[in-house]
């Protein structure tokens, strides 16, 4: 892919993915009761995001028309699970911490961007040591679950940090080497994903923080 068609058509629509995303999570938390009432609708939600994540790579078989409303969908039914989670730390920190989150995200994002520009090589190989590490991160997720420790809680969220800005800078940078000028959507999935993920541990390290306050 051109950079060209990265920077005039992938961010753009990167951008209205989280626009989006935002829809889902203000209407998530405006029936945020309805919602918590209803694990049922999080649940089928969820399952939605699943399917939607494990499809990107059908992404780039199908017409730009299908892609787009599968990317949008997908990026809305995440910000409507997002909601419970920003909701939480809303009412315990305000809506300032998520506002602090998504610039300090939005921050290391252009920085990467910017870093994988004077990087003149592909960074393929990073993709399995990234993988290897989010397994570590999951499991090491599961077992705070049973232990609930703070310190544990703050290790895995500052690992998953950097492990997901490493992930920012390989998909750019794979996106830029290896994708098409037709993989737009494939493209914004991939970037979403990485963005969404790297604020949730930004939100969640700013949040351990402000309730130590």
């Amino acid at each position: 892919m051109t950079r060209y068609t990265f920077n005039n058509k992938v961010m753009p629509l990167f951008s209205l993915s989280l626009f989006v995303a935002g829809v889902g999570a203000y209407l998530g938390l405006t029936f945020f009761s309805y919602l918590a009432s209803n694990p049922l609708v999080m649940i089928l939600s969820f399952i939605l995001v699943l399917v939607f994540a494990f499809s990107r790579g059908a992404l780039s078989r199908m017409s730009p028309y299908v892609s787009g409303m599968i990317v949008y969908a997908f990026s809305f039914l995440n910000g409507l699970l997002l909601s419970s989670i920003i909701g939480f730390y809303i009412n315990s920190s305000g809506m300032i911490i998520v506002f602090e989150a998504f610039v300090i995200t939005t921050f290391i994002f252009l920085v990467l961007y910017f870093v994988e520009g004077k990087i003149n090589k592909d960074l393929g190989n990073m993709g399995r040591i990234l993988l290897i590490t989010l397994f570590a991160v999951i499991i090491a997720s599961i077992v705070n679950i049973f232990i609930g420790g703070s310190m544990l809680f703050l290790l895995i969220n500052i690992v998953s940090v950097v492990l997901f800005s490493g992930f920012i800078l390989y998909d750019i940078n794979q996106i830029l080497l290896k994708y098409s000028d037709n993989d737009i959507y494939p493209a914004v999935m991939s970037l979403f994903l990485d963005f969404i993920n790297l604020f949730i541990r930004i939100l969640e390290i700013l949040g351990l923080f402000s309730r130590r306050r």
